[in-house]
């Protein structure tokens, strides 16, 4: 079977290198312009302090969230082991009390179903500086210990590029609109 994969992204990757690891000949095709998303800068997955209250937002980035240990784990076996994704904890600033009371309550009911959140904590201002010096004095904060990073850099995202028994990979090619309607690329 032959994939088309159209945009390197977090999707677009994952979705490739899952189609490969099946035993599809992919084809990924992306712009590669600078700036993206993907290659612009650190990732931040912490879907349960968002404010977004879509929940099929929050079912894919949750998700997203509860699987990325586990793909890594699978890439890394793989052999692609040059990963940035980290579990680092992240803290959550909305600036006012009554901001931190409901990005509390939104986190820890999300939280009660996804045990890869960690542990959530409420800090007091002296406690969120020590974490992070240059935040503003006098700012409490809520702590999500399992918040993770993934830095930029990867073009495209290791993913995109998987190994699996069968020895196939995919193939990333780089393209450009010229004109509506038309996606030329360079192989």
């Amino acid at each position: 079977m032959r994939v088309i994969v159209v945009g390197a992204g977090i999707l677009g990757s994952s979705l490739a290198y899952h189609a490969a690891r099946e035993g599809a000949e992919v084809i990924l095709l992306d712009p590669m312009v600078e700036g993206r998303a993907t290659a612009a800068g650190a990732g931040i997955i912490c879907p349960w302090a968002s404010r977004v209250t879509d929940p099929d937002w929050y079912r894919l980035s949750g998700g997203g969230a509860r699987y990325y240990p586990a793909l890594v784990e699978r890439l890394a076996e793989d052999g692609e082991t040059q990963l940035s994704y980290r579990r680092v904890g992240a803290l959550c600033v909305p600036g006012d009390e009554g901001g931190l009371d409901e990005a509390e309550a939104r986190t820890r009911i999300r939280a009660e179903d996804a045990p890869e959140a960690g542990e959530i904590t409420r800090l007091m201002p002296d406690e969120a500086r020590a974490l992070f010096p240059p935040l503003r004095p006098g700012l409490a904060a809520l702590h999500v210990g399992g918040a993770a990073r993934v830095m930029a850099g990867c073009s495209p995202p290791p993913c995109c590029a998987p190994r699996n028994g069968t020895g196939r990979r995919s193939t990333a090619f780089p393209w450009r609109r010229s004109r509506p309607g038309t996606v030329p690329c360079a192989a």
